[in-house]
């Protein structure tokens, strides 16, 4: 995973949930947690569609049918961990 992508990855974390729930006590999960997920978007075989533009944040969606993490960014939807 290139650093662009984990930085897109955390502050999307960052603006869509912890400073929506008023911030977190800096804990991470326990490795038997039932909550307290990110829940992304999924849907079945890859995104074709181009994403409405939002400032400063990137699209992200699970395509379930080949169990891959996708991403928009410069025009193209690009798989995490891929060139």
């Amino acid at each position: 995973m290139s650093l662009l992508q984990i930085y897109a990855i955390q502050k999307l974390w960052r603006t869509q949930v912890v400073d929506r729930l008023g911030g977190t006590d800096g804990t991470a999960l326990a490795t038997n947690a039932t909550d307290g997920f990110l829940y992304v978007p999924s849907m079945a075989g890859s995104p074709t569609g181009v994403p409405v533009t939002k400032d400063g944040l990137l699209p992200i969606v699970i395509d379930s049918t080949n169990n891959r993490l996708l991403f928009y960014s410069s025009g193209a939807w690009r798989a995490v961990g891929l060139p």
